[in-house]
C-alpha cells in the first residue's frame, strides 16, 4: 500500500537511491488503486545490479 512505502521512499531517495518497478518506473502516489506494483530498492550507484534487475522477467 502506498502509505506503507512513501516515507522509506523519501528517505532512499535524499540518499541517493531509488524504488522503481519491474520497469524501472519510479513508484507513483496518490493513485486510484493503493496498491504498489512489485518494486526493488537500489543505490544509483551500482548500475550493474540496476541492468540486471532490469532484466528480470517480473
Amino acid at each position: 500500500m502506498e502509505w506503507d512505502t512513501a516515507a522509506a521512499h523519501a528517505i532512499v531517495l535524499e540518499s541517493g537511491g531509488i524504488i522503481c518497478d519491474q520497469f524501472g518506473k519510479e513508484l507513483s502516489y496518490n493513485k486510484e488503486d493503493l496498491h504498489n506494483p512489485p518494486f526493488v530498492v537500489m543505490s544509483l550507484g551500482d548500475k550493474k545490479l540496476r541492468s540486471q534487475i532490469m532484466s528480470w522477467n517480473w
